[in-house]
């Protein structure tokens, strides 16, 4: 029998329990460490609590079909993030990367 070296990704989200989804949020946080100013950790901490109460059922959840940056945004600033000229448009490094990259953007 072949064995395959198979990597398991740790789900740091108990909101959500399928794999597009988790690469959705694993998204969600690298926006906001990256264009929003938080940690690691205090994204997951911040994704955790605003969703612990009403999980993910599968891939047609609404709320995956707006870009993972428009989400780090609204749970880094709140609503009105995107009177900020400076974050709107979202940045050419996150458009390339959701919209370009092969294996992103597989939960839109």
């Amino acid at each position: 029998m072949n064995e395959k070296n198979v990597q398991v990704m740790e789900n740091p989200f108990p909101f959500i329990n399928f794999l597009s989804g988790i690469e959705y949020m694993s998204e969600v946080v690298q926006c906001m460490v990256e264009y929003c100013g938080a940690t690691e950790d205090e994204a997951i901490i911040k994704l955790n609590q605003l969703w612990s109460d009403s999980p993910f059922v599968d891939q047609d959840d609404l709320r995956l079909h707006d870009d993972p940056y428009i989400w780090a945004n609204l749970i880094q600033f709140g609503d009105g993030w995107w009177r900020d000229s400076s974050r709107w448009p979202p940045p050419k490094s996150f458009l390339d990367r959701w919209y370009t990259s092969p294996d992103s953007n597989s939960a839109n």
